[in-house]
């Protein structure tokens, strides 16, 4: 959530198919920010996705290929709300 703050975020490119604030992060670098072990990051990256939590494309960002990821705020909330 912190990386797809309004203050960090990208905004939305409809042109490309980014149609929600979003940021490009590898699991190598979200390893080196958080202090996690890279197959911890990508194993927990995978379940928040097939839990429908948040949601990415993979596309070149910078010259290399990384994760272009953004919250589905409204599973978010509706799990917060059921528990």
């Amino acid at each position: 959530m912190y990386w797809t703050s309004p203050k960090r975020g990208h905004v939305p490119n409809t042109n490309r198919g980014l149609q929600k604030r979003w940021t490009a992060n590898s699991s190598r670098e979200l390893s080196d920010r958080t202090g996690w072990p890279e197959h911890m990051v990508t194993k927990v990256l995978f379940l928040l996705k097939d839990r429908g939590f948040i949601g990415w494309h993979s596309r070149k960002f910078g010259g290399k290929k990384k994760r272009h990821m953004w919250m589905n705020w409204n599973v978010i909330r509706s799990a917060w709300k059921n528990n």
